[in-house]
């Protein structure tokens, strides 16, 4: 059993995650996998549920995650022109970490749904 999992994400290549497990396969108790996306509003869904049952917590040690779920829009022109929710990605909130926060949560979304305080 590892004791890290990387859970790796690349838009557009398992090109570079198969790169990057075979740069680290011989880090001894390390095991990378594929993140686990699902949809934006799943994401944010589950964020919202957890930030509203106080499980979900910010702390100074990481002030951007804070600061993205702050700053987070949706781009309404390009959600009407593809008729799904997108996120703003014009610099105005890093969208990068929201995604990678999302993107540790989503993969335990049941455990964490079924597991209400």
């Amino acid at each position: 059993m590892s004791d890290l999992i990387l859970h790796c994400e690349w838009a557009s290549s398992h090109a570079i995650n198969n790169a990057l497990a075979m740069a680290l396969q011989d880090v001894d108790g390390l095991k990378i996998e594929m993140a686990y996306k699902s949809t934006i509003l799943d994401r944010i869904d589950l964020c919202n549920i957890l930030i509203g049952e106080k499980r979900l917590l910010f702390t100074e040690a990481v002030p951007g995650v804070k600061k993205g779920f702050l700053t987070a829009q949706w781009d309404s022109e390009a959600s009407k022109l593809k008729g799904i929710p997108i996120r703003l990605d014009n610099g105005t909130s890093d969208i990068d970490i929201l995604d990678a926060t999302e993107y540790a949560l989503i993969k335990y979304a049941d455990y964490l749904q079924a597991a209400k305080l």
